[in-house]
């Protein structure tokens, strides 16, 4: 099992909406002398808060919650607690939770599948300001961001607004309206979209651009 390699104790904050998970992880880390469990969260709301009043060294945090995400936690903590490196522990191996995490600033992105000896070593290093993540997710979120950036470079400016706009949940008259237009302005926008993207639907193209939030800083 681990063994401390550091004199000073890593402070920890537990951020999963699972109670068992959040057990199950505790449990590991007393097998790590320096390494405490000093708080625990089970919404963002809370995560967020215990992150503000206690300022833990590490903050470890599931990617998604009942009442937001785990990357808005992220984005919270990097910008109001600097001093707190915030590891994202998730079961969904997934590019698009990745890239945004890394985008938020996490010193690391780990499957909750991880052995629990990386796990506490993780939590080690990333405690010294490191920022761990591994060359294969590194090419993973530069081939995402590529892929993202190529597509969007295909449209327009205004084809980009109303692609925004797409994801935002509006219809066609209330992006006319958005960014007074005629309604028949706003359809062929759509429809170059759809040609640009080379997606099949106008359903298409909202999923895609919720997905990859490629119109937005997150």
């Amino acid at each position: 099992m681990a063994e401390s390699d550091t004199t000073a104790a890593v402070n920890v904050l537990l951020a999963d909406d699972h109670p068992a998970v959040r057990y199950g992880l505790r449990r590991g880390f007393e097998w790590a002398s320096d390494i405490t469990i000093v708080a625990e969260a089970s919404s963002t709301r809370q995560a967020i808060e215990q992150a503000q009043q206690i300022r833990p060294q590490v903050a470890i945090v599931d990617v998604q919650f009942p009442d937001s995400s785990g990357i808005e936690v992220c984005q919270q903590i990097v910008k109001h607690c600097p001093e707190t490196a915030v590891l994202i522990l998730t079961a969904f191996d997934w590019d698009v939770y990745l890239v945004r995490a890394w985008t938020a600033g996490a010193a690391g992105f780990i499957l909750k599948t991880v052995e629990l000896d990386k796990l506490i070593e993780t939590v080690r290093q990333v405690a010294k300001g490191k920022r761990l993540f591994t060359p294969d997710q590194l090419q993973h979120i530069w081939a995402w961001r590529r892929e993202i950036t190529q597509r969007l470079q295909r449209l327009t400016l205004r084809e980009q607004e109303v692609l925004r706009l797409l994801a935002g949940g509006y219809t066609n008259p209330e992006i006319a309206k958005e960014l007074v237009v005629t309604l028949k302005t706003v359809e062929t926008h759509v429809s170059r979209i759809l040609a640009k993207l080379e997606l099949p639907s106008r359903r298409e193209v909202i999923i895609w651009a919720r997905r990859t939030r490629a119109l937005t800083e997150d």
